[in-house]
């Protein structure tokens, strides 16, 4: 059974939140019979920028039902107009999903409570 896993990044996101569960569950695609169909999302998809300046090429945000959602951290709480509308995706796309995980630490102390 495959499960569809959304790895979701947004401008600022920490690398290593973002590389770190992509690579764990590659991985497990590698060793395992379970399968993971791995998504990197951003709000509208394309080209978003990590705090380290790396550049990861992004889909738009499904509205189709997930597993799971990983949504990766930032240094600082985000910043910018489209703050509320991925807080508002985030609650949406969680709605159906089985599991939505915070990357790090960081997801919980730079993102609204209302969020999650």
């Amino acid at each position: 059974m495959t499960r569809r896993v959304v790895l979701l990044v947004y401008p600022g996101f920490v690398l290593l939140d973002f590389s770190g569960p992509l690579d764990a569950l590659s991985l497990a695609n590698e060793v395992s019979r379970l399968g993971y169909q791995l998504t990197v999302a951003s709000l509208h998809g394309g080209l978003v920028r990590s705090s380290s300046g790396v550049e990861i090429a992004t889909e738009a945000l499904p509205k189709t039902p997930i597993d799971t959602l990983i949504v990766a951290g930032s240094l600082a709480p985000p910043e910018g107009p489209w703050v509320g509308e991925l807080a508002t995706a985030i609650r949406e796309t969680s709605g159906g999903a089985r599991a939505v995980r915070r990357a790090s630490e960081r997801v919980r102390s730079s993102w609204p409570k209302a969020a999650y």
